[in-house]
């Protein structure tokens, strides 16, 4: 009788040894490595920020110049500026020419030549400023009068418009208060006219005033009497720098009138530059002066500094370091100098810039 086996016997091969199965690899589970991943990575972080928290103070800081700043003693049009912003200067250098002046420009007497004044020779005639300032008044002038003539539609407009409404407030289509909007609409741009026509009076007294002085000029000569003293040429003045250093800003533009209260441009000497940093008001129990802290600025330069100085009152944050929605933060505040004067040239490039601020707690 036949034996019913259905069980395969086991391969072997021509020597009679017996084939073992391959086991097949198991897959990868990439679901599993990306979650290992993702948690060994946010790990990591909140380590790092506990090892921070821990171990350092944190700061912000931002790189500024302790700068001069330059005024006129009489109130005074500049005429022409000698150097630029970021300029070095020497002391005697001319920074520029002025002269007295008023609201229209006119050149008074009586300027002083004391200190660092010298009276120059005009480079340009004394028409030049009067022209300028004509031209300047015809374009504010035609540019109110269009603002003018487009008020002046609107206010028609809405005197058309107010019958309608009328109409249909009886009708009970339209709420009053739509009637009372469109009166204060117009009665907006009423008092907006009402204002524009006065200035373009002040403006046009103005430019009649310096057409006329434009006009005498022209016929008495002034400019071709200035090697003898009685022109415009002979009012301009040179303010010389009293100080060596950088310029850091020019805070007028030439033929703009500077008063006596206004600054002018400022200057800064080189050792000057230093980083105003905010603390947290936590922080000071781990925090004196002649503390060494680390410094690292927005292009990943590293540098090293110490606390000079701080202030016994808090102050707010800037404005750029302080987050949108969050209340005003008041902060302790320091001043910090570079331990190698070296680094002063690194500091100077990033002015206003944001610099992050470290300092162990141990």
């Amino acid at each position: 009788m036949k034996s019913i086996n259905f069980k395969r016997k086991e391969a072997s091969n021509f020597e009679g040894a017996v084939q073992t199965k391959k086991t097949p690899k198991k897959p990868k589970n990439w679901d599993r490595i990306i979650y290992i991943s993702i948690l060994l990575i946010i790990l990591f972080f909140i380590g790092k920020y506990f090892v921070g928290q821990a171990f350092y103070i944190e700061a912000v800081g931002q790189v500024r110049f302790q700068d001069v700043k330059f005024r006129n003693t009489d109130d005074s049009r500049i005429m022409e500026f000698h150097r630029e912003a970021g300029d070095a200067v020497k002391v005697g250098d001319s920074l520029f020419t002025y002269i007295n002046a008023d609201q229209y420009g006119e050149m008074n007497q009586g300027f002083s030549l004391e200190g660092t004044y010298s009276i120059v020779q005009a480079k340009q005639s004394s028409q030049s400023w009067m022209e300028r300032e004509m031209y300047n008044l015809e374009k504010d002038i035609s540019i109110k009068e269009s603002t003018l003539i487009e008020n002046q539609k609107l206010i028609d407009f809405y005197a058309q418009q107010a019958k309608k409404i009328e109409e249909q407030i009886i009708l009970d289509v339209v709420p009053k208060s739509e009637f009372t909007n469109n009166i204060d609409r117009r009665n907006k741009l009423i008092g907006e006219n009402s204002a524009l026509e006065a200035e373009i009076n002040v403006y046009k007294k103005q430019y009649e005033s310096l057409a006329r002085k434009l006009e005498e000029v022209n016929q008495i000569g002034l400019t071709s009497n200035s090697g003898t003293g009685q022109g415009t040429d002979s009012l301009r003045k040179l303010f010389k720098s009293p100080m060596e250093g950088t310029i850091t800003e020019l805070y007028k533009s030439e033929f703009e009138v500077a008063l006596k209260s206004e600054n002018i441009l400022s200057i800064h000497k080189p050792e000057n530059v230093y980083i105003k940093a905010f603390f947290n008001q936590e922080d000071l129990k781990e925090l004196k002066e002649g503390d060494i802290v680390k410094l690292e600025f927005p292009d990943g330069t590293k540098s090293d500094g110490f606390i000079k100085k701080f202030y016994f009152s808090t102050y707010l944050i800037p404005d750029e370091f302080q987050n949108r929605y969050d209340p005003p933060t008041r902060t302790l505040s320091a001043d910090v100098f570079p331990v190698n004067t070296e680094d002063l040239k690194k500091w100077r490039k990033f002015y206003k810039m944001r610099v992050k601020i470290t300092k162990g707690k141990f």
